[in-house]
Order: C-alpha cells, then structure tokens, then sequence
C-alpha cells in the first residue's frame, strides 16, 4: 500500500490534536471514481441524538478534506459510549448520492458507527439488529429525511451500491458501503 501524502498530512495532524487517542480513520476500500472530480462533494446533516449538525464539503478534487473527515468522525461516533469509529469514504458518498436523487437538502442520522457493547445492548432490545453490523466496522447509517423517504429507498437499492434496508413504519432507510 502507498501512503498518499494528504493521508500522512491526515495522521500526523490528527496525532498531534488528539495523541494516541486519535481514532478517526479515512478509510477507502476502492479507487475514487466520480464523473467529475473537481466538484467538491458535499453534506447536510443534522444527528437526532446529539441535535449536532455537520453542513459542508467532504471531499474536493483530490479527494476526503481530512478536517471534514475529522468532524464526520466526531459526529458520526456512538453517542451512548462517546467513541469515533472510522469513517469510509464510500459510505459518505452513497448518502450524499441518495440525498441528491432524493431531491432533499438534509438527512437526520439515526445511527452510524457503533461499538460492539452498543450493538450487543440494541440487539437485545430490538428485532432485527445484525449481530455482525456493518455499523461496527463503519460502513453503515441510518437516516430519515423530511419528505421522499420512500423514493429514496428505492433510489438506494436501484444504485446497487451497497446493503439497503427500507423500514416504513419506523420511518428510517438503512444504507451500508458493504458487499
């Protein structure tokens, strides 16, 4: 593997910030392929848990801003035990697509990185919770949008770029960077 200057720049700064506790990861399984790579990509989120908000540009024409990396990290960490986890990159880029296509301005996180004593604690109070969640590893969040979160869904699953969850009557989608 080839360490890309931006990412050492990325480690370095974040060690000096944080010390060893320096937990947010760019992560990136697969090549940048966008049809346009100088337009800068961009989120608006509000997370439901925190009443936190993140609205701003994610990644520009070389590639993740690693100070925007560093805020998604931070507000996309597991509230309940205060933890960052890693942040991928084609996690973020499927959001920013479906809130696009979707045609709305903002999502509401739900749920993003989890711990494992997190999980393990949802899983034995709600139905369905993987035991081996994409959301340990960072790859997963769950959203609401204010309208269209239907059409989004389907969106979602058309893109085939990841796992895809339509929850109707708890009024959330599911999206994963995962197989």
């Amino acid at each position: 593997m080839q360490l890309k200057r931006r990412d050492f720049l990325l480690a370095t700064g974040l060690t000096l910030v944080f010390g060893s506790a320096a937990n947010a990861r760019i992560v990136s399984d697969q090549p940048f392929i966008f049809p346009d790579r100088s337009t800068p990509r961009r989120l608006s989120l509000k997370n439901n848990a925190t009443g936190e908000t993140f609205d701003g540009p994610y990644r520009d024409a070389i590639g993740p801003i690693p100070s925007a990396m560093v805020d998604l990290a931070l507000f996309l960490r597991d509230h309940r035990e205060n933890v960052s986890g890693p942040v991928f990159v084609e996690t973020l880029d499927f959001l920013a697509d479906v809130i696009d296509r979707a045609g709305v301005a903002r999502a509401t996180v739900l749920s993003a990185y989890r711990t494992k004593k997190t999980n393990e604690m949802l899983a034995s109070r709600i139905f369905g919770v993987a035991e081996k969640s994409k959301h340990l590893e960072g790859r997963a969040i769950d959203i609401t949008l204010d309208r269209n979160l239907s059409p989004a869904a389907k969106i979602a699953r058309k893109m085939a770029r990841g796992g895809v969850g339509w929850y109707p009557d708890n009024d959330f989608i599911h999206l994963d960077s995962g197989p």
